[in-house]
């Protein structure tokens, strides 16, 4: 059976587009990768990757490029197409009048994350989600199946499935880390004490608060990714704590990798903002942690806080909370043998629980469940 993976907004070698799902079902299918951007196609680990080369500058203008996206996948001419963007759903049903099966990966709850988007005015957001969830309820209702990270919870502490009623088929498939033997590295005495962040560098992933919690803990940051605005970066390269920031830039995934066996710990620190504190799944970088022996300083929200209660890896803080995040960062820079306890308890936890192989089944087992489908 062919397959076809299709992302208009991701790279072609996107962790859990290509990495994960496109070459675990290699094992089994034809896959093939659709992507938009200006590099060749090729055949790499097995998947064909072609590129569409559409250009457009904005998301109104991806959206607007919708019919030629269209075109490009009817000429791979697949059973299954695997959509990856929300703005794909606008040719979801197209792709069902041709006979073709259509998956949609719902990367984040869209809806959820669209109240927190600057680039809207705050008066539509809320209008605007509301439209999209409906929206989107039409289109996966139509489609074969849906999949999506994990479930959330409410405020009165209730787990619930956000596409619970709004589609014929779903599955969790969670983003873990593929497994690999951990090149481990227990800090010593001897070592510089930093914290590390690799990821989106903006306010509402808790960079603010971290920076002045490092410097008051009179310890090193090491961050690396593209901050959210130029405005931004400048105004917190203004600070009096950005001095103990250690600035590498966008890095590869293997920079980042050397980035975690430089660090002492790791850090998540979202705001209560958007999906952040609702979400049953920590952040992928937390699962990098995990599989680099680093103990978590990670938001207190309530899904981390009942499975650190249950496993230690790290400490949970408030991440308005300057001072309570630099007690809890010295409290790891004094104290080597809690941090390598720790970073060994996140470590067992995902070479036991949480590692792709897991995920992977699942993710065969709707395929064979759409494949049977008459």
């Amino acid at each position: 059976m062919k397959i076809c993976h299709v992302t208009t907004a991701h790279d072609r070698y996107d962790d859990r587009i290509f990495q994960k799902e496109c070459i675990s079902l290699t094992k089994e299918y034809e896959v093939h990768l659709v992507v938009n951007d200006n590099f060749k196609d090729e055949i790499r680990e097995g998947v064909h990757i072609h590129s569409m080369n559409i250009s457009f500058r904005n998301r109104v203008e991806r959206i607007c490029s919708i019919k030629k996206v269209l075109k490009c996948l009817l000429t791979i001419n697949a059973e299954v197409y695997h959509l990856h963007d929300p703005e794909l759903l606008l040719i979801a049903t197209q792709l069902i009048k041709q006979n073709k099966k259509v998956i949609f990966d719902s990367h984040e709850y869209y809806y959820e994350q669209i109240k927190t988007k600057e680039y809207i005015p705050a008066i539509f957001r809320n209008i605007i989600a509301a439209l999209y969830k409906q929206y989107e309820t039409h289109v996966c209702k139509r489609i074969n199946g849906v999949i999506s990270i994990c479930p959330l919870r409410r405020e009165d502490g209730s787990i619930y499935n956000p596409f619970q009623g709004r589609c014929k088929l779903h599955q969790y498939i969670a983003n873990y880390p593929i497994y690999r033997e951990s090149e481990n590295h227990i800090r010593n005495g001897n070592e510089v004490f930093k914290i590390c962040y690799a990821g989106g560098l903006t306010h509402e992933r808790g960079i603010t608060y971290l920076i002045d919690a490092c410097y008051e803990a009179n310890c090193k940051l090491i961050l690396a990714g593209t901050f959210s605005s130029t405005e931004y970066q400048h105004e917190l390269e203004k600070k009096e704590s950005y001095i103990c920031v250690d600035y590498r830039g966008q890095c590869t995934p293997e920079e980042v990798f050397d980035i975690y066996k430089e660090a002492s710990v790791g850090a998540s620190t979202l705001l209560d903002c958007g999906q952040y504190f609702k979400i049953e799944t920590f952040p992928v970088k937390v699962y990098e942690y995990f599989q680099m022996n680093l103990p978590v300083l990670i938001s207190a929200y309530p899904y981390a806080i009942e499975m650190n209660e249950q496993y230690k890896f790290g400490i949970t803080v408030n991440p308005e909370d300057i001072g309570d995040m630099s007690r809890a960062i010295t409290i790891l820079k004094n104290n080597t043998t809690l941090c390598s306890n720790l970073g060994n308890e996140g470590y067992n936890l995902y070479t036991r629980r949480l590692n792709w192989g897991i995920e992977e089944k699942k993710l065969y087992e709707l395929y064979l469940t759409i494949r049977n489908e008459k």
